[in-house]
């Protein structure tokens, strides 16, 4: 199910940062729209870690520390 998400939603690019809590609200939008059952917040970190998407990484902007994955960035929503 998350490959299915990753595909449609996710791309590679190397010069993109997209926030952790920014791509977990699209995959929830994701669910609803699909009428699936979302995972949780931690195993669907887990789940990215898993395919390699992108790196985890934390940056700080404005002295605000963002937490995200640095390397992939969020297509056009859908939804």
């Amino acid at each position: 199910m998350i490959e299915k998400f990753v595909e449609e939603n996710i791309e590679r690019d190397i010069k993109s940062f997209e926030l952790r809590d920014v791509i977990y609200e699209r995959y929830l939008k994701y669910c609803k729209f699909h009428g699936l059952e979302p995972l949780t917040r931690t195993r669907f970190g887990k789940q990215l870690d898993n395919l390699n998407l992108g790196v985890k990484h934390a940056r700080f902007r404005n002295y605000i520390r963002e937490v995200g994955r640095q390397g992939v960035r969020l297509l056009p929503c859908k939804y």
